[in-house]
């Protein structure tokens, strides 16, 4: 009796000892696949992350030179007028003639006198 309870202890040992192994390596398999997979995502989501940058960087600068541009533009007009008017422009009349964004004008460093400070 305990010859046959030592045989069906160590077979039975033998296939748990296989189950656990197979189980361990199975889970080992997963915690790599887990890693790559995370070390992907985060590649993408900085790859992601990047171009959004490139994207608003270039929108920014588009931004900036019609900003610039715009400005120069008005400049320009207010110093033609000031030439033809001399100190005395009137913004209203030159509003009306244009068709600038009155908003335009207020960032200008204009005096209330005209002079362009």
């Amino acid at each position: 009796a305990l010859r046959a309870m030592r045989r069906f202890v160590t077979k039975n040992g033998r296939i748990v000892a296989s189950v656990a192994g197979f189980a361990l390596i199975l889970i080992a398999l997963l915690w790599v696949r887990l890693y790559g997979q995370l070390k992907e995502d985060r590649a993408e989501t900085i790859s992601t992350a990047t171009q959004r940058n490139a994207n608003l960087a270039v929108a920014l600068e588009q931004y900036a030179i019609r900003t610039i541009s715009n400005g120069d533009a008005v400049l320009q007009l207010v110093r033609k007028e000031y030439e033809t008017a001399g100190n005395t422009i009137n913004l209203q009349k030159l509003l009306a003639i244009t068709q600038l964004i009155p908003i335009c004008l207020l960032a200008l460093p204009l005096q209330m006198r005209g002079a362009i400070a």
